[in-house]
């Protein structure tokens, strides 16, 4: 029969984001939300919370009393205020509250740091009213409670930082719903402050709900032993998620009913005009000017249609631009645009604080060329210490306590006046006690204080800048009630699908700011690996729904396992040592199966993310082959995982089979050793009545003997006992007959009473001895029969390991005809014959495979169970969109669907680094569709590098450390695997920036601003070592986490990785390459994105630091690899390219200037410091 076409990339049919989604019920969303509440079972792990114990505190200590230099001590405040603080006698909250924090700063003239920690304080201690209306009637302080001394070694860092969640265990309550499920509700609360030394947490009941906080001071009241809890599940992120998701679904705003309906109808949005046509924009640099190049005015049309777009658009559009195409100026004309022109709202929001800083900067609310009138920002976070420090005037604490002090001033002075209207005193007077009261929490009444400051402030300004998550989360800025105009999502391509969905459902309109060819949304690998995890568990636990009638119920992949019985859960965790609550709640679903099973889940889901990571980074690639190779190791990893719980179940089986076969022979010997030992006793006890038996025998053949004599002795003495008897009754007669003549002698009247006569004499009849009791020989002794054993019963015979066959690339099972016999039989590929072989025995046939899901079912271990895995490949897939790929891209695909064609501006001219820096990200990552501004060619600064001379148009240098030997090959610090570090590298760019930065502080910006040296590491392990390597140069110094010119200060050296340093840039860019080994192991630099991201920060020079000979071998091993994988004949899909460091490496030399570094030319001391960390030993030592 002719072989099958097989398609082995199915995968690629479910790569369509809404492939099979149902417009009407947006099911996208929906498995957005189950994949998010598997976030939340993530949190929920009681591995990832362990259990404490505490006690109640039966001081009640009033927050007024407290020491002001003990609450003091977790601040970061300058010493001087301290000892000034001390000098004037202020010892006690109570005094700070009296006066006002901001009051004593001013009067002692204290740093802005002793202003935000006093007020800090304030604002985590309660005042007086609230500790009475709480603390009334109590036995025990329930402001605070005291840890277990024992167990303080286990709570992690962040504690110390306090404000985080736990959840009381004694004050759980559970319930069982209607269809059987228990339903758990946590009593949740919130921990302020947390003293370490003293094992001490703050809980702030007074801004409870009242029945919250009667509960649990009725619970410290009335317990006297130790009370447990859990850290609060870290799922505030995922809930925010969850909500937004959900307010989606059931469309329950305008703004998310909008949203809603243009996800839905991404397709079919209609169209709109926009044009600036010859408008004169707000920022020059967006105006067309006359004697412009044709390359220039095609870019500034491009920004121009952008900020059209973002103007005029009446629901989303994304703005798609490589680095430095100008972005933020087109983010900046939107916003001054829409604030100012117009009086709209704008919320401003990118994945992480430092995007968020980075833009606000960009913006230009600093003193600068693009600075903005008119436009009032908040720089919203929950954590002020989050935000840059030159930013946090515009967050809400300083925007509000400003606005505080000046309408106190206000105040303070009418007051002064001594207007001579009572009513308008009073007033005024009211408002100066408002505005000295917190502004979160309950008054002494138990009412919810009303914040009107924040109010008015909240309502006023018009540029709302925060992260995606952090709009909704902490702070006393609450953006729930405020709809905005405008969303901006910049660095959109870094945020998921969820990430979009928080700030999307705030507003009316939404526009996308991104690159999807940068990096892709941060993940947490730990979270993805339980989720993955348990939707393997998943997938081993489902089958699809019978029919009532069919017989049978629903089957799980090893049950015993994978779904154990209620009454086994709990002894198993406890039995391994997991800390189990009292009623084991959480331990439910995928948590109740054994911590060991749990682990083999574990193991297979990491070995799949890293499969599927790699798999989804690859998609830019082109490498097909290389995706399914990364696709077939995901499928053997489940189905090996299939294996090892068989296999494991199997064990756990023979082991139970074994220890019963054991206590069964056991038995057997037990059972014939009392049978052995009631032998000999039944030995001893037969063989003495034996001997007793004829001892007796003997004594009465004795006994017969003298009987004739004992006979004749016997009647020889009846003889004479009845002689004697005759006598005796012969002498009564003659006595008789002497007393009858003696009576009848006498006279009558004497006489008395006549003698009786004796009886007449009777002769007793004689009574032989009794004849002794015959008793018969009792013969020969027999012995009691000895007992025999039972036979031991069979031993139970392990069953053999699953038979496994890794996958290779071509998994398939198909039939082939034998001729001799005339039968068809199945047949594998064999990898090393290069040929198809018989399957191994035991294998039951089957038809021949269709397709790709087909060929994969052989490898399951019952055919019976075996399900196909095009199911789980679909959830993969999902997760893969929701975790890896941004809102971004998922989006773009939709919208350029759009027939009209008007929701998406891509700009493709660059302004930020000179002409060569950038054509190989355009020949590369963009398909020569990335262009430079004419004005790019005048970047490039003239400076040494290492004593050789660079002009200033050699933007393009490599540094090569081939000739350091050992050095120059990478290394493991503290022998971890991933931590990469490379010595030689390290030391070359510290003698680099000895160079540049020298040479650089003695000229002066082209910008009139300082110069910015940026050292980008694909790998933090690296960085690590290069900062530690800076600390050794004469020429610069350390500056917080920076490094400045010892000189001038005017140059500023920052060492980061890829990840931080999206959406920034830099004059000079050094780029240090780590890898170097013998393998042909590339790593990072095999992902297009980070290498696109990394070679577009610098904007005068970059600097390829690294082992050129050993990465051109390296890449020639990996192409080696690439094109033996492509001449296999099974893969059809086109060849991958050369790998990128190759290119990045040819392109440098072709274009740029290359310079051999060795040892001979490294000017510092470098013996006195180790760069790569050794690993620490673990000391072995007896268990005691």
């Amino acid at each position: 029969m002719s072989e099958e076409e097989f398609n082995l990339g199915f995968a690629d049919d479910h790569d369509d984001w809404g492939l099979g989604v149902d417009p009407k019920n947006l099911n996208t969303l929906r498995c957005l939300n189950s994949h998010l509440s598997a976030e939340e079972d993530y949190y929920k792990d009681p591995r990832r919370r362990p259990r404490f114990s505490f006690f109640a505190d039966a001081k009640l200590i009033p927050p007024d009393t407290l020491q002001l230099n003990r609450e003091l001590a977790a601040h970061d405040v300058r010493p001087e205020d301290m000892k000034r603080i001390e000098g004037h006698g202020l010892k006690k909250i109570g005094q700070i509250r009296k006066e006002g924090a901001n009051s004593i700063c001013k009067r002692l003239r204290l740093h802005s740091s002793m202003r935000y920690a006093l007020q800090n304080m304030l604002d985590n201690l309660p005042d007086p009213g609230a500790w009475n209306r709480v603390s009334k009637g109590r036995k025990a302080d329930p402001f605070r409670v005291r840890l277990n001394k024992n167990e303080t070694d286990r709570m992690p860092p962040r504690w110390a930082e306090g404000n985080f969640s736990i959840e009381i265990e004694e004050l759980e309550r559970s319930w069982k719903k209607k269809n059987g499920q228990t339903k758990t509700r946590s009593f949740r609360v919130r921990i302020s402050t947390f003293d370490a030394d003293a094992g001490v947490m703050t809980l702030r009941p007074d801004q409870w709900r009242p029945e919250q906080a009667n509960e649990w001071a009725d619970l410290l009241d009335r317990t006297n032993g130790p009370l447990h809890f859990r850290e609060g599940a870290d799922d505030y992120n995922t809930f925010r998620k969850s909500q937004a998701v959900g307010i989606l679904i059931h469309e329950k705003t305008e703004q998310a009913k909008s949203l809603a309906q243009t996800i839905r109808d991404a397709n079919k949005l209609p169209g709109y005009p926009r044009s600036i046509n010859q408008e004169i924009l707000l920022n020059p640099g967006l105006n067309l000017r006359s004697g412009m190049s044709a390359q220039d005015r095609r870019g500034v049309e491009t920004q121009r249609l952008a900020v059209a777009t973002g103007l005029s658009c009446p629901d989303i559009s994304l703005i798609r631009g490589p680095p430095g195409t100008g972005k933020t100026t087109v983010i900046c004309e939107i916003i001054q645009q829409l604030a100012v022109e117009q009086g709209l709202r704008i919320l401003m929001v990118a994945p992480t604080h430092v995007a968020v800083d980075n833009v606000l900067e960009r913006i230009g609310l600093l003193d600068g060329p693009n600075f903005l009138p008119g436009v009032y920002p908040l720089r919203h976070a929950s954590n002020s210490n989050a935000v840059s420090s030159h930013l946090r005037m515009f967050t809400w604490d300083e925007l509000s306590n400003g606005l505080r002090r000046r309408l106190g001033d206000t105040l303070e002075g009418g007051l002064q006046e001594r207007i001579a209207n009572d009513e308008i005193n009073a007033i005024q007077k009211d408002w100066l006690q408002q505005l000295r009261q917190p502004t979160k929490g309950r008054d002494e009444d138990g009412e919810e204080r009303q914040d009107i400051i924040g109010h008015m402030l909240k309502h006023n300004v018009n540029l709302v800048c925060a992260t995606t998550i952090g709009i909704s989360t902490g702070g006393k800025f609450e953006a729930e009630s405020i709809p905005f105009d405008l969303a901006i999502i910049d660095e959109a391509s870094k945020a998921t699908l969820g990430e979009f969905l928080v700030p999307g459902i705030r507003a009316k309109r939404w526009l996308l700011v991104g690159d999807e060819k940068q990096l892709s949304p941060h993940v947490d690998q730990a979270k993805i690996g339980f989720i993955l995890a348990r939707m393997i568990w998943q997938h081993f636990i489902w089958e699809p729904q019978r029919k009532k009638d069919s017989k049978g119920g629903k089957r799980v992949w090893v049950a015993p396992l994978t779904k154990p019985d209620e009454k086994h859960v709990k002894a198993n965790h406890m039995r391994e040592g997991v800390p189990v609550s009292k009623d084991g709640n959480e331990l439910t679903g995928f948590f109740a199966m054994a911590p060991e099973i749990q682990k083999m889940f574990e193991k297979c889901a990491e070995d799949v993310r890293i499969s599927l990571e790699q798999w989804f980074e690859h998609r830019m690639s082109n490498n097909q082959n290389l995706r399914r190779q990364h696709q077939w190791r995901i499928f053997s990893s489940i189905l090996n995982l299939r294996a090892d719980l068989r296999d494991k179940w199997s064990v756990i089986s023979y082991n139970s089979a074994i220890r019963k076969w054991e206590k069964e022979k056991e038995q057997i010997d037990n059972d014939f050793i009392r049978d052995i030992a009631k032998w000999e006793n039944a030995c001893t006890r037969t063989k003495a009545q034996h001997e007793k038996r004829v001892k007796d025998h003997e004594e009465y053949l004795k006994e017969i003997a003298l009987y004739p004599e004992k006979l004749k002795k016997a009647e020889s003495a009846h003889v004479a006992k009845e002689d004697e008897r005759l006598n005796e009754h012969e002498q009564k007669i003659l006595a008789y007959e002497t007393a009858v003549a003696d009576w009848e002698e006498k006279p009558k009247s004497e006489r008395g009473s006549k003698p009786r006569q004796p009886t007449k004499f009777v002769s007793r009849k004689f009574t032989p001895p009794a004849k002794p009791k015959e008793i018969k020989q009792p013969g020969s002794y027999q012995k009691p029969k000895k007992p025999v054993k039972k036979v031991y019963p069979e031993k139970p015979v392990q069953r053999a390991k699953t038979w496994r066959r890794p996958p290779n690339k071509k998994p398939e099972i198909m039939q082939l005809y034998n001729q001799k016999t005339g039968n068809w039989f199945n047949a594998m590929w064999d990898k090393k014959l290069r040929q198809m072989v018989p399957l191994p025995g035991g294998m039951r046939s089957q038809r021949t495979a269709p397709h790709v899901s087909g060929a994969i079912k052989p490898w399951c271990l019952d055919m019976a169970r075996a399900d196909s895995l095009e199911r789980l490949w679909r959830n993969l897939l999902m997760v893969a969109d929701f975790e890896y790929n941004s809102g971004f891209e998922l989006l773009a695909e939709r919208l350029s669907n759009n027939k009209n064609q008007d929701r998406i501006v891509t700009l493709n001219v660059q302004h930020r680094m000179h002409p060569q820096i950038a054509e190989f990200n355009s020949s590369v990552v963009y398909g020569d569709q990335y262009f430079s501004g004419s004005r790019m060619m005048d970047r490039g600064v003239a400076t040494r590098l290492l004593g050789t001379p660079l002009k200033k148009e050699d933007s393009l240098v490599l540094l090569d450390t081939s000739l350091f030997g050992n050095e120059a090959m990478e290394q493991l610090d503290r022998g971890q695997r991933g931590k990469y570090v490379n010595v030689a590298e390290a030391k070359v760019i510290v003698e680099a920036i000895d160079d540049i930065a020298r040479d650089l502080s003695s000229i002066p910006h082209p910008e009139d601003r300082y110069w910015e040296i940026a050292i980008i590491s694909f790998y933090k392990a690296q960085a690590n070592a290069i900062q530690r390597a800076l600390r050794v140069s004469d020429i610069v110094e350390p500056s917080g986490w920076k490094f400045l010119d010892k000189k001038t200060k005017s140059v500023r050296i920052e060492v980061n990785v890829v990840d931080r340093f999206q959406g920034r840039e830099a004059d000079v860019v050094l780029l240090p390459m780590t890898r170097a080994n013998d393998r042909g192991k590339l790593g990072f630099m095999t992902v297009l994105n980070r290498i696109n991201v990394a070679t577009s920060r610098g904007k005068h020079r970059l600097i390829l630091v690294g082992n050129a000979r050993k990465l051109q071998e390296m890449g020639e091993k990996y192409d080696a690899r690439t094109r033996e994988d492509d001449s296999d004949q099974s893969m059809t899909e086109n060849a991958a390219p050369s790998n990128f460091v190759s290119q990045l490496l040819d392109y440098v030399q072709r274009h740029g200037k290359s310079l051999q570094v060795s040892p001979k030319d490294l000017k510092n001391d470098w013996s006195s410091i180790d760069l790569v960390q050794k690993a620490k030993n673990k000391r072995r030592g007896r268990k005691r």
